[in-house]
């Protein structure tokens, strides 16, 4: 089923990294290190539950430092996943939630989108965006594409709904993209629109996703600014722990800041460190992958032989010095000095 016929367009003329990983499986997991460049570790509370530390890089506040203004909107309750206190930490100015957004699309029943829909939610976005000085930076979380799947009725139906099933993510998944078309047409008629740079990325891969290890973590992210770069794909692996890095270096901001990522555009060692619901992490290069549980080493396997020999032992030295570090640095509200 094609159901992301918008989202495809822009990324035939967008910047497309094809080898892009989820830093964890949980929506909060990818919040988190896309905001802060933070791992969500074993043994460490997620930044929702008290990670408590107040030692990390706040993308808000060095925007603003920068004079840009900063705002982060969000589909679901503006206090789930604890989201509105982490947006404060992280420096954003101005945060919207579920209950601020005007309901305006024409639902069997809008109060069955547990974490909002995606269009009310966009268009939203849009008319806080045309409101704020430039520049800016912004941010949106969007969730209609999350389980139970609510019903966006039967023009977005690509088969019979099932609120559990693939059938109801395909139908919201439609529904999404058909959202995300809509704003982007009415983005694209604002003064604002040729000096904008898009990020687009997702949370978490679906649990439906079929496949190993690598297809249970890839995700999308594309980068999107038809007036300032030239489409083209990208097989730099990456993470969501570099999407912070990133922002930073395509908005030019001289500043220091702490992060296991480095932006996509200037990676010295590419790789994606994930985590696994706090049972295990896993280190992604452009060779193999190798996942362990900090006792023992749980799987490892070479997927791109072709790109030469793998040292694993080197491999799980690295990622066990990457994950003590980061543990350590963390624990110790050492982060950012």
């Amino acid at each position: 089923y094609k159901v992301t016929p918008n989202f495809d367009a822009l990324a035939s003329e967008g910047i497309r990294f094809t080898q892009f990983y989820a830093a964890g499986q949980r929506s909060i997991e990818g919040v988190q290190t896309t905001l802060t460049g933070i791992p969500a570790l074993k043994g460490l509370p997620r930044l929702d539950v008290g990670i408590g530390i107040s030692n990390f890089t706040r993308i808000g506040t060095i925007a603003q430092n920068n004079g840009y203004e900063t705002l982060f909107t969000q589909s679901s309750n503006r206090d789930s996943f604890k989201i509105s206190g982490i947006t404060a930490a992280a420096g954003f100015n101005q945060f919207y939630g579920k209950e601020d957004t005007p309901l305006i699309g024409n639902y069997p029943n809008h109060e069955e989108a547990t974490f909002g829909w995606d269009y009310d939610s966009l268009m939203f976005f849009k008319s806080k965006l045309d409101s704020l000085k430039q520049p800016f930076l912004a941010y949106t979380f969007t969730g209609t594409t999350h389980e139970p799947y609510a019903d966006p009725g039967e023009k977005f139906h690509v088969r019979p709904h099932d609120a559990q099933g693939e059938a109801g993510f395909l139908n919201t998944m439609k529904y999404a993209d058909w959202s995300l078309g809509q704003f982007i047409a009415a983005a694209k008629k604002e003064p604002w629109f040729d000096n904008t740079i898009f990020i687009f990325t997702a949370d978490h891969a679906n649990n439906l996703q079929k496949g190993g290890f690598l297809k249970r973590f890839h995700t999308p992210l594309l980068i999107y600014a038809p007036k300032i770069f030239n489409s083209r794909e990208d097989k730099t692996i990456s993470s969501q722990l570099d999407i912070m890095p990133t922002i930073i270096d395509l908005l030019g901001f001289d500043t220091e800041y702490t992060s296991v990522g480095e932006s996509v555009f200037n990676k010295k060692s590419p790789y994606a460190f994930t985590t696994m619901g706090g049972t295990a992490i896993t280190l992604i290069n452009d060779k193999a992958y190798l996942k362990h549980s900090l006792k023992n080493r749980l799987e490892a396997e070479i997927y791109n032989p072709e790109k030469g020999k793998v040292d694993f032992d080197e491999m799980e030295a690295f990622l066990l010095s990457l994950d003590q570090l980061s543990f350590e640095l963390l624990r110790d509200n050492q982060w950012s000095r």
